[in-house]
């Protein structure tokens, strides 16, 4: 692949509590898959093969060393089914991957309803149950940083109107959430 035309790309990002300016020089083709990516849909809060297959692994190694476990998908269930019973609107923390979480969690016996997104499940999810679990934890992490508590709307698009997340299985199954020892 050669670098026949070529375009001058400005990357602005917040990383580690700092601005970072990154001037990138990219291939016409990488470019132009770029843009068909942009226009087939959703590209927004998706993850690259790359950084799912890493932070994955990243995981993996954790809770084998913490934990002395291996099983992230069941490891991550108990998490999320624990934290849904004490506050059930949680699983909002997990926006668009919500659904395909849902569904890996559901397969295992998690028993969490029929209410499903096919549509959403079917692009925000990782090439395996480990991937989506850790996407959907990554999410997570990006919900609590930088969105209100109980936020549900979500811009999957450029320029698109916000999707809506609600899971009714989930929120008339556990109305208000558990009471606690503290309360």
């Amino acid at each position: 692949m050669g670098l026949s035309l070529s375009h001058n790309v400005e990357i602005i990002g917040i990383g580690n509590s700092r601005i970072q300016k990154v001037d990138l020089k990219i291939d016409q083709s990488i470019f132009n898959l770029w843009e068909q990516e942009v226009e087939m849909g959703y590209n927004r809060y998706i993850y690259s093969d790359a950084t799912l297959k890493a932070k994955t692994a990243n995981n993996k190694a954790g809770l084998l060393k913490n934990k002395k476990r291996s099983d992230i998908v069941a490891y991550g269930m108990e998490i999320v089914l624990g934290q849904i019973k004490y506050e059930p609107k949680s699983y909002l923390e997990f926006g668009p991957y919500w659904w395909s979480m849902k569904k890996v969690i559901n397969a295992r016996g998690g028993n969490l309803g029929d209410t499903m997104n096919e549509e959403i499940a079917g692009v925000y999810k990782g090439s395996n149950d480990e991937e989506t679990f850790t996407a959907a934890f990554m999410f997570m992490e990006y919900y609590l940083d930088f969105l209100f508590k109980g936020c549900r709307s979500f811009q999957l698009e450029d320029g698109a109107e916000e999707w809506i997340l609600r899971d009714p299985d989930i929120e008339n199954r556990w109305a208000e959430p558990l009471s606690s020892i503290f309360d």
